[in-house]
């Protein structure tokens, strides 16, 4: 009996043990629960995390695509805005420079023209012709400056033709595609000439030395 009582004081002392024990493990497998239930928490977490990842890395090659592009779109733009400064400032100057010289040119051409033929067709030292700058005859004479209604009708025959002889060469002279350089039409050329201007315009004919001339007369 002593044995036996014994042997069960040891036995309840091992059932205490055991409910300490079996307390123990409920409480780690209430732990591991909880652990387990925020284990899938953070995987969820962390497939959230890579799928986020996953987008923000295609936004990211997109803005950096856009990047690219923006880029390219502003040196461009800056390409662009450095010709409309150069077209609007620089070249527009140019452009007017050489415009102006060209004209200058031009003009000088033209006014020698004129003053050569009408100097040949009149013969006179008291009447002498030039152009200004908008190509307007200016006609003096005797020292003075006259009009062109105020010249006899031969001298006025006389400085439309020079006028139009010097048009016809500055014309040719400028424009090489014209196929009727050799020819010239002269619409009554000699209306109010006297006998010593018709041989003058003889004198113009041959040094104009054009294959033909015709000449348009009642």
């Amino acid at each position: 009996i002593g044995n036996t009582s014994a042997e069960k004081q040891t036995l309840f002392k091992k059932l205490k043990d055991w409910d300490l024990v079996n307390s123990k493990f409920l409480t780690s497998k209430k732990s591991e629960e909880e652990v387990r239930v925020e284990e899938r928490s953070e995987e969820i977490k962390l497939v959230q995390l890579k799928e986020n990842l996953k987008a923000n890395s295609e936004i990211w090659d997109r803005l950096q695509k856009e990047i690219i592009i923006k880029e390219r779109e502003k040196m461009r733009s800056a390409k662009i805005g450095e010709f409309l400064h150069f077209v609007e400032g620089e070249f527009f100057l140019l452009v007017d420079d050489i415009e102006r010289n060209v004209m200058i040119r031009i003009h000088h051409d033209f006014n020698e023209a004129f003053i050569k033929w009408f100097d040949i067709l009149i013969g006179q030292d008291s009447i002498n012709v030039r152009t200004d700058f908008s190509f307007n005859p200016r006609i003096e004479q005797d020292g003075y400056e006259t009009d062109y209604d105020s010249l006899s009708g031969g001298e006025r025959t006389a400085c439309a033709l020079a006028y139009r002889l010097a048009l016809n060469q500055a014309i040719n002279k400028m424009a090489e595609t014209i196929q009727t350089k050799n020819l010239i039409i002269l619409d009554e050329p000699t209306d109010g000439f006297s006998s010593e201007q018709l041989e003058r315009l003889k004198l113009v004919l041959d040094e104009l030395d054009n294959e033909q001339i015709i000449i348009v007369s009642h």
